[in-house]
């Protein structure tokens, strides 16, 4: 028997609070999906959303960068340049993340997207806090690549 989109959203919002000492969540109104969270640990948020057409969850973040990050990338050599986003897209890839970004012109990054799905007949509170806290661990990787990034155009290496 499958559920419905409104009872794995009740299930989902159930899990949250029984996990509630590591998580918060917010309810967002919004009429175009069945369900529409915030979920928030450590400073650190992921929006849950469940639609009305697909038989998934949603789980997306995405992660603005500071003016000096953003610059950044402009300052580094040609062949670290170059290697940078599909260095940075492959490792979360390998997380099992999809991952795009945004960029004002060829150098400057404005924000990076991730996703991941989870499908209804795999549903289980194991591989929804899993895919949370890989979503956490996402935007943990792009905050060290891009740390990383400002101390190799600093000045040229790695401290």
């Amino acid at each position: 028997m499958s559920l419905s989109q409104h009872e794995i959203s009740l299930r989902i919002k159930r899990w949250l609070v029984e996990e509630s000492d590591i998580w918060r969540f917010d309810e967002i109104e919004d009429p175009s999906v069945v369900m529409n969270l915030v979920a928030k640990s450590n400073n650190r948020n992921v929006n849950i959303i469940v639609d009305d057409l697909h038989d998934k969850v949603t789980l997306i973040t995405s992660m603005n960068f500071s003016k000096q990050q953003k610059n950044s990338l402009s300052l580094l050599p040609s062949k670290e340049k170059n290697r940078f986003i599909p260095d940075l897209l492959m490792a979360l890839y390998q997380l099992g993340l999809l991952a795009r970004h945004s960029n004002s012109s060829k150098d400057k990054i404005e924000k990076f997207i991730m996703e991941k799905l989870i499908y209804f007949d795999g549903l289980t509170k194991d591989k929804f806090f899993d895919s949370l806290f890989t979503m956490l661990l996402g935007i943990d990787t792009l905050q060290q690549y891009f740390n990383r990034l400002s101390l190799i155009s600093n000045d040229g290496a790695l401290s």
